[in-house]
């Protein structure tokens, strides 16, 4: 049987991600409110069988510490996924920083190639622990290339944005 991990509080799913046929990743959320957005990550090695919970914030700012798993962020609104086999990923948001990991989803870290409310990561593969692609949207759009830690890029193509700036 398998089992919904985006249930209760969190019960909507927001991003997904497998790196193979049994190891994946899925992002389920809270309501959101003023920029903040309770989240949790979960893993799995069976293919959706059963499901570890890896990261999680409370939907309430400040975090309570007894609903706090990691140190996963409240700040942002999930919008995609991306991870390899061995635990590195990223997580997209809209108004938030895209999250780095290299455990899993225990602990994560700001990207600088993202700011907040400014400059968002809309889609990204993330390929092997040197290369990956992240499509940034802010005054501009940008397609650019990356490794897993996204400290750098090296901009690929430009395009003009929507956004009005």
């Amino acid at each position: 049987m398998r089992v919904d991990p985006c249930k209760g509080d969190y019960g909507v799913p927001a991003a997904m991600s497998f790196a193979s046929k049994t190891r994946g990743w899925i992002v389920c959320n809270t309501q959101a409110t003023a920029g903040y957005q309770g989240k949790a990550v979960w893993m799995t090695t069976d293919g959706g069988g059963s499901w570890e919970l890896r990261g999680r914030t409370h939907p309430i700012g400040p975090p309570e510490p007894k609903q706090q798993v990691g140190n996963l962020p409240g700040y942002g609104y999930p919008t995609g996924a991306a991870f390899l086999a061995d635990g590195h990923g990223w997580v997209l948001q809209g108004r938030g920083d895209m999250l780095i990991t290299a455990d899993g989803g225990h602990t994560w870290q700001h990207s600088p190639l993202t700011q907040l409310d400014t400059i968002a990561a809309q889609s990204a593969d993330l390929l092997s622990d040197r290369l990956g692609f992240v499509l940034l949207r802010g005054c501009i759009v940008r397609l650019v290339r990356t490794d897993l830690a996204a400290a750098a890029a090296t901009t690929l193509a430009r395009w003009k944005s929507p956004t009005q700036c």
